[in-house]
């Protein structure tokens, strides 16, 4: 199962779109949804399996892809997580690809990382993560956690 998530960013207008799922999962799904609107390189990193975007062995990615499907902006700021719990690995992947996407997406709208734009760099970082784990808890894929007390 695959689970999307896509919305533009309110305060540079990019595009997000998030894939949770394993990797030949999301392949299929990318595949399906927007093959026919990739250019031959970003096709080519969908369908590579060990180095492409949904490598296998890989536990997430952030990557850009060109979908030119005549909705406007085509360039999209892409997050793949193979899993999203609560849970060590998959909350650190979560924050290992936090570190890349916005470096990416920023830059993409002119916004360079230095002393000045690091605001903004923690801005973009909250909204997005917050869009994701409100989908996650939304979707009950991130079930509070209960923390036993003392006296059980």
């Amino acid at each position: 199962m695959v689970h999307y998530i896509a919305f533009k960013d309110p305060m540079y207008g990019t595009n997000i779109k998030v894939f949770i799922g394993e990797a030949s999962d999301v392949r299929q799904f990318v595949m399906d949804k927007f093959g026919e609107y990739l250019p031959d390189e970003d096709r080519t990193e969908v369908l590579d399996k060990d180095d492409g975007y949904f490598g296998d062995g890989n536990r997430g990615m952030s990557f850009e892809m060109e979908i030119k499907d005549g909705s406007g902006r085509p360039m999209n700021h892409c997050i793949w997580l193979d899993s999203l719990e609560l849970t060590v690995d998959s909350l650190c992947t979560l924050f290992h690809e936090m570190t890349h996407h916005p470096i990416q997406a920023l830059d993409y709208v002119g916004i360079i990382m230095c002393d000045m734009s690091e605001e903004a760099y923690a801005y973009y970082t909250e909204y997005v993560v917050k869009q994701i784990l409100e989908y996650a808890f939304n979707n009950r894929m991130l079930l509070p956690l209960s923390i036993p007390n003392d006296n059980d």
